[in-house]
């Protein structure tokens, strides 16, 4: 497995990270997702698309505190980029991700939820990282 924390920008309050195992490719996206800081996601997925190895693309939104159109716009433009056969599914969609999808109708792609069923890789990725990993900023509003 391989792991890489690709991108971290406290300033605009928004964490992505790539984790590659030999089953899947999980991208964990964590804070706001707008205007200001779409292009790490953007960046990221270009990664993950780059790789052409047939691995599914996970995009964990789990810790999303907002996303606008914006934010979700290189998401549907990377489903459409995929291969024939290759798959990206948004999992563990937080409440911010599910009502967008709610407004925006059908995406193109899969939407969970919660995603219990993950590779065993991931899953200890996925856990290490709360321990170890970025510190979401809160925006203190005055």
């Amino acid at each position: 497995m391989v792991a890489e924390r690709l991108l971290l920008d406290p300033s605009e309050y928004i964490s992505v990270a790539l984790h590659r195992t030999t089953e899947a490719t999980l991208i964990e996206v964590c804070g706001e997702l707008d205007l200001a800081s779409v292009h790490h996601l953007e960046d990221c997925l270009s990664r993950a698309l780059a790789d052409d190895d047939g691995r599914p693309i996970h995009v964990d939104m789990v810790e999303v505190s907002f996303v606008d159109c914006t934010g979700f716009t290189p998401l549907i433009k990377a489903a459409t980029a995929l291969e024939d056969g290759r798959v990206l599914k948004v999992i563990n969609a937080s409440p911010q991700v599910r009502r967008l999808v709610e407004l925006i109708g059908d995406v193109g792609f899969p939407i969970d939820e919660s995603s219990p069923n993950l590779v065993s890789d991931v899953l200890e990725v996925k856990t290490s990282r709360k321990t170890t990993g970025p510190k979401i900023v809160p925006r203190v509003i005055a």
